[in-house]
């Protein structure tokens, strides 16, 4: 049996492999060429020294987007969902007004939870939609106050959303 020493780096490198990606355990090392047992170890380790992995691996998911971009991806599955349903349902004749009403009700209902619940999980995007909001009522009032600062006004707007895009 040929006994192996790994170095410091050759560590660090297994760790930030694991903490900065998707791939489970198993598949860091053989990536990397560690045996799965040194790894696991290695975890292990640093785990009773105050050095979590998996804590680590969770807050970079966190902070990298990962979990926000799923939740994109649900709403925006959602609202296709809801276009969808609504589509057939005004189609459907044969449904009694108050059944059409009940099954719109639903389907408004699921959106909507749907809606609060990605609030929570997409803060940039709670944020930008804000920003834009707030832009849209800017230029609504400026149009109804001082026509002549629209044009200016709406000179910079689209070049500064685009910044907005880019900052969220």
């Amino acid at each position: 049996m040929t006994i192996i020493n790994y170095t410091e780096e050759d560590k660090q490198q297994v760790r930030k492999k694991y903490i900065y990606s998707t791939a489970n355990l198993a598949t860091v090392a053989s990536v990397t060429g560690v045996n799965y047992a040194t790894v696991a170890r290695w975890k292990r380790e640093s785990k009773e020294k105050g050095d979590d992995w998996d804590l680590l691996r969770t807050s970079y998911a966190m902070v990298g987007g990962e979990v926000e971009e799923v939740a994109r991806q649900i709403l925006i599955s959602a609202m296709r969902l809801v276009a969808t349903e609504i589509e057939k349902l005004e189609k459907v004749e044969e449904l009694a007004p108050d059944e059409k009403l009940q099954l719109f009700t639903n389907t408004a209902s699921y959106y909507y939870k749907t809606v609060l619940a990605s609030e929570k999980l997409i803060p940039k995007t709670n944020q930008l939609a804000f920003a834009l909001e707030i832009l849209s009522l800017l230029t609504e009032f400026i149009a109804e106050h001082d026509k002549q600062l629209l044009e200016p006004f709406t000179a910079v707007l689209e070049p500064f959303s685009e910044a907005l895009k880019d900052r969220f």
